[in-house]
């Protein structure tokens, strides 16, 4: 299996771009859509590098989930797989994460949205809306309007109301009912 089109979606979304080096929250120097390999301040790349490094940061990541597919024995679908991908890309505990797996579906997404933190520790908004949008992916719902919508709160009214974002149809998700308390 393959990441598809709505996998790498995911992953630019929350990566994003930058063509200049930085040092993301965990004070690990970064370039383009998060790739961290080689990386060194003052670092500057093309957008033409940046894709290249996502497509091989890609393969490795890739590479991860299916493993553990395969040591796990279990079979998913596109979404499933798109999710695990961008776990892959994204969590250095990622085979940790995918050991739930092989317990049940239902218990896996609920560890899946406990991994917020950045490797110092700190609990970070945008990993805690990461992780619900690549649980809606997991579940194959629309997660970009949701993860939009969820940008323009603050980290405590995102967690008070997460189980609702679960329990209701989120493709119609208002937050301004989060906002109310409603």
């Amino acid at each position: 299996m393959k990441i598809s089109d709505e996998g790498i979606e995911i992953i630019k979304f929350f990566e994003s771009c930058r063509l200049e080096a930085y040092q993301d929250s965990g004070g690990v120097w970064t370039v383009g859509y998060g790739s961290t390999r080689g990386v060194k301040s003052g670092m500057v790349i093309t957008q033409a590098e940046a894709d290249e490094r996502l497509r091989e940061d890609l393969i490795s990541a890739e590479h991860r989930a299916s493993e553990n597919l395969i040591r796990l024995q279990i079979d998913v679908n596109q979404n499933e797989y798109d999710t695990l991908v961008s776990l892959a890309y994204n969590l250095r505990s990622f085979e940790m994460l995918a050991s739930h797996l092989k317990m049940n579906r239902r218990k896996f997404k609920e560890k899946m949205l406990l991994y917020c933190k950045d490797i110092k520790g700190n609990f970070l908004k945008g990993l805690k809306i990461r992780r619900i949008a690549e649980r809606l992916l997991f579940e194959g719902r629309k997660w970009k309007l949701v993860a939009k919508q969820l940008q323009k709160l603050n980290i405590h009214e995102i967690v008070e109301r997460e189980d609702e974002l679960f329990r209701q149809n989120v493709e119609n998700i208002d937050t301004s009912e989060f906002r109310n308390g409603n």
